[in-house]
């Protein structure tokens, strides 16, 4: 019998390399590409069984060959890895129908593991023909799944795919005999999984593809186990917030210092700021243990923790509700009067006229910050299906209306349901947040095509001139937007300066 084949997309030479050395050594025939489409030719061609996908290797290429690569494999099994971390990213190749998405963090040898366990299902067996159930966890919670596959004495392996992460659970004549997410393995493993509550799930019967067993402790004594923690994790996760809050820590030195014991790996992972259900996936602790490290370093004042855009307008709008409304007293006008005039004349603005604004941030805690920022200018906050609307005093009988949005897959959907008459544009980039440079870039171009009205690229954590200088080496705006400096640490300020920096081209700078 030949052997199978697997395709490999990437412009990486010494990882494509290993790649297929390492492959190969497991009896696959292996055949390497560096051009989209060569290997989309080729797969209607030698039919491989599995396809893996750098994500580097298609960022680059024209979207249509994108769109026809997707379409050539839409049958065959595929993986894409070194995507950026970032779950609607991860999101959109699931939804193009790739098996599985590795984002930077998984080092090369855990996706071969995970290349190698799926191409040994594929070569030896129709998988089609041992599939068992599948579903989701919405619907089915996975404890039911346990009792029901171990009450039926099945073999097999459980596949559960989320948003920000997969696993597998082996089953040998209805017992759990091994469980794996990424790093984790038995126990920790399984314990991990019992906490999700979505995601995507089948079932594969089989009885040759079990591992040795790691797991000793029974089904039963697995939902006993897991009574005794869900108690635990819902108390601490009620002491963060709501999932789709962010976190990070601050004074890593004096954290790393104060607990020694904290790997610092998971220190650097949460630096950057993470949803909490991000930061709970992460590959160096189980979620029951990163809970329980995250409360421990909200208690010692070391974790920043922020509500999310729509969870802090909702909360406001609650606020508005119980007061009645501010007051026109309560109100505090954002811009000084020379502000408020120099924005009129750079824009045009017939009097009395609401100043429109679409307001872009490549990460959630940026438009969280600029909403806390407008402190008591807000007259009004609205949650809509895909944005947010704030209403804003700039000064007197001059409002403001943002319409806040956070970039992500449907970004360029959203903006078609926006008014025509948008002002001014703001984007908002960490600069520190370089997994977000390639597609914020995309969406400020694309924008901008469309609505040409006076843009600012406004960077956070830019030190000084050098970082700008770093960040226009890896991102292209067109030459009318205007880049600057935006400052956390006074972001009052830095809005009015973002406004006033709002001007046509044809409205130069003063020297």
């Amino acid at each position: 019998m030949a052997a199978q084949l697997i395709s490999i997309l990437s412009q990486k030479d010494e990882e494509k390399e290993k790649l297929k050395s390492d492959i190969e050594s497991f009896h696959y025939q292996v055949h390497v590409f560096d051009k989209i489409e060569t290997i989309t030719k080729d797969v209607s061609i030698n039919h491989p069984i599995l396809i893996m996908i750098d994500y580097s290797s298609i960022l680059i290429a024209d979207r249509s060959k994108v769109i026809n690569l997707f379409k050539a494999i839409k049958t065959t099994r595929t993986i894409v890895y070194n995507v950026p971390e970032d779950t609607d990213r991860r999101l959109a190749f699931y939804e193009l129908g790739a098996t599985r998405v590795f984002d930077k963090s998984y080092a090369l040898e855990n996706i071969l593991h995970s290349v190698l366990w799926l191409a040994d299902v594929l070569s030896t067996s129709d998988e089609s023909k041992r599939l068992f159930s599948k579903g989701q966890l919405e619907d089915i919670s996975l404890i039911t799944l346990i009792n029901t596959l171990g009450s039926e004495n099945r073999s097999g392996i459980l596949k559960i795919v989320t948003e920000n992460n997969s696993g597998k659970i082996y089953f040998s004549e209805g017992d759990i005999i091994s469980a794996e997410v990424g790093f984790h393995k038995g126990e920790d493993a399984i314990i991990h999984m019992l906490f999700w509550k979505k995601g995507d799930f089948s079932f594969s019967s089989s009885q040759n593809d079990a591992p040795e067993r790691t797991i000793e402790i029974s089904n039963i004594g697995i939902q006993i186990v897991s009574k005794l923690y869900q108690n635990r994790y819902r108390i601490n996760l009620e002491k963060l917030g709501k999932s789709a809050s962010t976190v990070r820590v601050q004074n890593i030195g004096d954290l790393a210092a104060a607990f020694e014991d904290i790997d610092p790996k998971f220190l650097d992972y949460i630096s950057r700021p993470k949803t909490i259900e991000e930061a709970l996936e992460n590959s160096y602790y189980s979620r029951f243990d990163t809970l329980d490290i995250l409360v421990k370093l909200k208690e010692n004042k070391f974790l920043v923790i922020k509500d999310s855009a729509p969870a802090l307008v909702e909360k406001m709008m609650l606020n508005q509700e119980i007061s009645g409304g501010k007051s026109k007293k309560d109100v505090q006008f954002l811009l000084t009067p020379q502000d408020a005039d120099l924005i009129k004349n750079n824009l045009k603005l017939k009097s009395n006229k609401v100043l429109n604004i679409l307001l872009i941030s490549s990460q959630n805690f940026a438009t969280t910050g600029f909403i806390n920022s407008l402190g008591n200018s807000i007259i009004d906050t609205k949650k809509l299906k895909k944005y947010l609307t704030i209403e804003v005093a700039l000064a007197d009988k001059m409002n403001m209306l943002v319409y806040a949005m956070q970039v992500d897959k449907q970004t360029m959907d959203t903006y078609k349901l926006l008014p025509d008459d948008i002002d001014g544009q703001i984007f908002i980039i960490e600069l520190n947040g370089e997994t977000d440079f390639e597609y914020m870039n995309y969406v400020i171009r694309q924008i901008y095509l469309i609505n040409k009205a006076p843009t600012v690229l406004a960077v956070s954590n830019a030190g000084d001139k050098k970082d700008l200088t770093k960040l226009k080496s890896k991102i292209s705006v067109p030459i009318d937007i205007k880049i600057l400096p935006f400052d956390y640490k006074d972001e009052q300020k830095n809005i009015a300066k973002a406004l006033v920096a709002l001007k046509p081209p044809e409205i130069k700078d003063l020297k």
